[in-house]
């Protein structure tokens, strides 16, 4: 109940302001002009609370939702500290070893916020991925290497289809390699370009391509395991 109440005040008490590097700028600010939100996050947001509101007709259910809830939260949370930790601490390695840090701060403090955003992106991005795929057994080391095959084997068909084959539209191919939509995409974020000759640099898509490629799987993702969680239920 209170994120759904926390989402619904994302619309109604944010303090506008433009954020460098937002795909999606729609509802951007700060909630209490302290929490960086988007309609996105409010969406999210509105959606997990829908669910804990269903969830009130059974204590199973009820239940079921909380203990996902929590699986899901505290996955999101390590993958965060995972991803986003070793980049800011290579961040202040680079600015106290500069010649001058308050000068290499100043040139690429814009970076900082890329990094907070692209570990944000992908820690939800491989969590629900990887949630999603230990849901569907309860066999640790058939999920694990389901999910490493499904990542590595679709990047592998992609390059195969998009280099052999011929036929209109090919280029569409780039959003079936997983594992490459991660990196793709940071590399948009950062401005850095695709090696010549490669999917990504002849298939001619950008940063914000792969961001939606991303979103597109993590809901596929995030059906499953809503679907799953619905499967516990009396």
């Amino acid at each position: 109940m209170r994120t759904r109440y926390f989402a619904l005040a994302g619309f109604v008490l944010t303090d506008e302001r433009d954020i460098a590097d937002l795909t999606v700028d729609n509802g951007e600010g700060d909630l209490l002009g302290i929490f960086p939100v988007n309609v996105l996050h409010n969406l999210v947001h509105i959606a997990i609370g829908v669910l804990g509101i269903l969830a009130y007709r059974s204590f199973d259910f009820a239940r079921n939702y909380s203990r996902a809830l929590a699986v899901v939260y505290a996955v999101l949370a390590v993958m965060g500290l995972i991803a986003i930790v070793p980049l800011v601490v290579l961040f202040l390695g680079n600015t106290l070893t500069a010649d001058s840090a308050a000068t290499y701060l100043g040139d690429h403090l814009d970076d900082l916020g890329k990094i907070l955003v692209a570990g944000s992106v992908l820690t939800v991005f491989y969590s629900v991925t990887a949630l999603a795929a230990a849901s569907l057994t309860d066999r640790r080391a058939v999920a694990t290497a389901a999910y490493l095959g499904v990542f590595l084997g679709s990047s592998a068909l992609a390059n195969i289809l998009f280099f052999t084959a011929q036929f209109d539209g090919k280029r569409w191919v780039a959003f079936l390699s997983l594992s490459g939509l991660p990196g793709r995409f940071v590399d948009g974020l950062f401005g850095a370009g695709f090696d010549p000759g490669t999917l990504a640099e002849q298939a001619g898509f950008t940063g914000p391509g792969y961001l939606a490629a991303m979103a597109a799987v993590a809901a596929v993702a995030v059906a499953i395991l809503i679907w799953r969680v619905l499967r516990l239920r009396p």
